[in-house]
């Protein structure tokens, strides 16, 4: 049984991150939550973390001397935010008038991408964001 994420190097400054080979909402939240926590964490330090559907690289200004002990802080900083198995998001209902007192860019809207309000209302209150 593989664990996730596997932490391999690549190259002189940069560790690659990767999660369960997949394409699904689950592992791409894991992904982004796992982001925003090493981006938090090394936001001074000068380090950029890169994302795509299911892997991360994080890539140091510098070379890694140790890759292992770059590899481990990651893993203990992912571990001590508790999300590689336990993660939440939340949906919030958000009210819209489209009334024309309130919808004041409907009409502007409707000219430019040459659609129809009611169209662009359906478009608009169909999505979730």
């Amino acid at each position: 049984m593989q664990v996730f994420p596997k932490i391999s190097r690549m190259g002189e400054q940069a560790i690659l991150l990767q999660f369960e080979p997949e394409i699904s909402e689950k592992v791409l939240k894991k992904v982004l939550v796992c982001q925003k926590i090493l981006q938090e964490k090394f936001l001074k330090g000068g380090v950029e973390v890169i994302n795509t559907y299911h892997s991360l690289l994080v890539t140091y200004p510098d070379a890694i001397e140790n890759a292992y002990d770059g590899f481990l802080q990651l893993k203990e900083e992912l571990e001590l935010a508790k999300i590689l198995d336990n993660f939440k998001s939340h949906l919030f209902h958000i009210p819209v008038c489209y009334d024309e007192k309130f919808g004041v860019d409907l009409d502007e809207i409707s000219e430019a991408k040459e659609l129809q309000k009611r169209e662009i209302i359906r478009l608009h209150s169909t999505a979730l964001y």
